[in-house]
């Protein structure tokens, strides 16, 4: 297989690089590998590369490097989070450059290694390749934001791997996306390519970047006890970072220069874990535990704080290691103590830990890799297919394209950002198949959606089919679909509208709106003065006294202009250009007013598109700018329907008369789509 790598960085000495170079060198024994890294931080990567594989390098990030001369260097990225930590070094430039990678990749398998690189695969990834989002830092450890664009992107991957199975589990609880596979697989560790330990070495090894974190200021307190009773050992402490001064002052404040030495960072600790006889790991939190598996793999006894997530899935309290409770110094001291006074225990758990080790030996990581490569290649050339047929205003029927292959089949409905669901409304939804009427179906199967009996959520709707005969659930390709959206009348009531749409990858998706009122924009009319907008009110009668508000995008800021109501039901509102000239606080700053409709005893009604057939309206209702007073005022549609007014600079360069005006992973809902063909669950 062509199997390719999407990654943050190479340069790096952070556990993800590491574990991604060794898991893209086992792999490159069997298969063709390259890497491609969004960023370059440095001039040489800090690990090896296996010379077999490829790297490119996409973005120069180093100080001063040509890239900064670009000026979509210094734009965010339209795809990345914002809340992704590292989403400072995404750029519109690095959105390009992935884009241009990907656009002309081959590869069977593309796999990514963190958030942001995931989010690239999700939107721009190809269709025909395998998408794979790795997840090397557990999810409780992600802000609460980026967990809910993770849950709306990561549908559009076809499997998600973490590295350890309580965080799958957070992820199958979590990241409830029917049919998309998560699994764990643990990192690889090869064998050390030196003898093992012989036990006998007075040494305590730990290992990792020297941050808080990782607890080295409560290790060296525990050593200090231990110090204290065997005065003829040693603990060695291998890394860098920022709390390495502050370590030292705390070696020194203890009397421990003598016991405690900080090694730095060494090309591979590989020859150093044998000089050692126990590992010592008093981290806080561990997504897997790659210095335990190393030092397990050295012939080295563990003794591990008991730590979300990795530690107590890799050590076997008492048999190949032991479990100490997180940030208790007396307990880790004693559990050093026990092991350095028994050094057959010591041997006896270092002997276990060894043969533990090979569960992630790289050949059997890669083994565990291929097999669940082979089963998503599988699935995606046979992808199922469904139709959409509009029933008049309130309902509309799915059907399979063929006959059903036995056994009851079930529509599945989820809206994407299920997490983040309110009101009463469901955000998922089964429905059973029966036979349709059509007595020249040729055996085909349907599933209705009524508005009475299906209340949906607003958002994005994906559906799968899940069948009875081999208990799988399947993202369903379109067929034969009925694009007319399902909208409401205009009487009394809540306004629900479904629309039907194709995904850019040919999958069948519903995009829903419910409210219980909706102003909609009719049309708009640009005038040498003012712009006129027209619209109607849903759900409930325009009152005489509604105004329309016209407020400055993240301000307070708001002024009104009269709404005059015609005979038909309709409103008309004036916007005259020299209202928002006069406001300009910065002639060199951009500014976006929405509009809302105000009605005395409510909420402001967002003003809006979203009773036609065109999903997305910002590129394709378009109007020409005008100048007024020294600015240029530009009527647009917002990526969720909303109209508003960007007034700026009439020298201002750049494309910015649709300005990119909401968070990333709302912006182009015609991509963000998911894509889980032939998914088990």
């Amino acid at each position: 297989m062509k199997i390719a790598f999407l990654t943050h960085d190479v340069c790096g000495l952070g556990g993800t690089i590491h574990s991604t170079l060794k898991l893209a060198s086992a792999l490159a024994d069997r298969h063709q590998v390259e890497i491609a890294a969004v960023g370059r931080y440095k001039d040489a990567p800090a690990f090896a590369v296996d010379p077999r594989i490829p790297v490119v390098q996409l973005v120069d990030l180093r100080p001063g490097g040509q890239d900064s001369a670009d000026p979509d260097f210094h734009l965010p990225s339209e795809i990345v989070s914002p809340a992704e930590p590292r989403a400072d070094r995404y750029s519109r430039l690095a959105d390009r450059r992935v884009a241009a990678w990907l656009r002309t990749l081959d590869a069977d398998v593309v796999i990514g290694t963190r958030p942001s690189v995931n989010f690239y695969l999700a939107r721009l990834g190809p269709a025909h390749a395998v998408r794979l989002g790795q997840e090397h830092v557990g999810l409780e450890r992600h802000t609460e934001a980026l967990q809910q664009d993770m849950a709306e992107q990561y549908a559009l991957l076809d499997a998600v791997v973490t590295v350890s199975e309580a965080d799958a589990r957070a992820f199958r609880e979590q990241v409830a996306v029917p049919g998309l596979t998560i699994t764990h697989i643990g990192n690889p560790v090869p064998a050390p390519g030196v003898p093992p330990s012989d036990g006998r070495a007075k040494v305590v090894a730990a290992a990792g970047r020297l941050v808080p974190g990782k607890r080295f200021e409560l290790l060296i307190e525990a050593f200090a006890k231990v110090a204290a009773e065997h005065p003829d050992w040693q603990l060695r402490i291998y890394g860098k970072g920022q709390q390495r001064a502050a370590l030292r002052a705390r070696i020194d404040e203890l009397g421990l220069y003598n016991h405690v030495l900080l090694m730095g960072a060494v090309p591979s600790l590989a020859a150093e874990w044998p000089k050692a006889s126990i590992a010592a790991s008093m981290s806080a939190y561990e997504s897997f535990g790659l210095t335990l598996v190393e030092a397990m793999r050295a012939g080295l006894a563990v003794v591990s704080t008991d730590c979300d997530q990795g530690p107590r899935e890799i050590i076997t309290d008492g048999t190949d290691g032991v479990l100490v409770p997180v940030d208790d110094v007396a307990a880790f001291a004693a559990a050093l103590g026990s092991l350095i006074g028994d050094e057959e225990r010591r041997r006896t758990m270092a002997a276990a830990a060894l043969r533990k080790a090979l569960r992630w030996d790289p050949a059997a990581v890669v083994a565990r890799y291929e097999e669940l490569i082979g089963v998503l290649l599988a699935e995606k050339a046979a992808p199922k297919e469904l139709g959409a047929h509009r029933l008049g205003d309130d309902a509309l029927t799915f059907f399979t394209a063929g006959a059903a292959d036995g056994g009851p089949l079930h529509l599945i409905g989820r809206r994407r950002g299920l997490r983040k669901q309110a009101g009463k409304a469901p955000a998922a939804l089964r429905i059973p198949f029966t036979a349709a009427k059509d007595t020249e179906s040729g055996g085909r199967l349907e599933a209705v959606l009524r508005r009475g009996e299906h209340k949906l959520a607003e958002g994005h709707w994906d559906f799968w089919l899940e069948s009875g005969a081999d208990d799988s659930v399947r993202r369903a390709r379109a067929a034969a679909c009925d694009l007319r959206p399902v909208a409401p009348s205009p009487e009394a009531g809540p306004v629900e509208v479904w629309l039907p749409y194709v995904t850019d990858e040919g999958h069948l998706s519903l995009r829903t709106w419910l409210r219980e009122a909706h102003a909609e924009v009719a049309y708009v009319l640009v005038g040498g003065a003012d712009v006129t907008v027209h619209g109607r009110l849903y759900g409930i009668a325009l009152p005489p006294a509604a105004g329309l508000v016209v407020r400055r995008r993240g301000e307070q800021e708001e002024f009104r202009v009269p709404v005059a109501p015609a005979a038909d039901g309709s409103f008309a509102a004036r916007i005259p250009y020299g209202a928002l000239a006069e406001r300009r606080q910065d002639q060199q700053t951009r500014e976006i007013w929405d509009l809302y409709l105000a009605i005395e005893g409510q909420k402001p009604l967002r003003l809006g598109r979203i009773l036609d057939d065109v999903m997305v309206k910002k590129q394709i209702y378009q109007y020409p700018p005008v100048l007024h007073a020294g600015a240029r005022v530009r009527v647009f549609y917002t990526v969720r329907n909303g109209l508003s007014l960007l007034v700026r600079n009439p020298d201002e360069e750049g494309p910015a008369d649709s300005p990119a005006d909401v968070p990333a992973p709302a912006r182009s809902a015609g991509r963000a789509l998911a894509r889980l063909v032939g998914r088990r669950r």
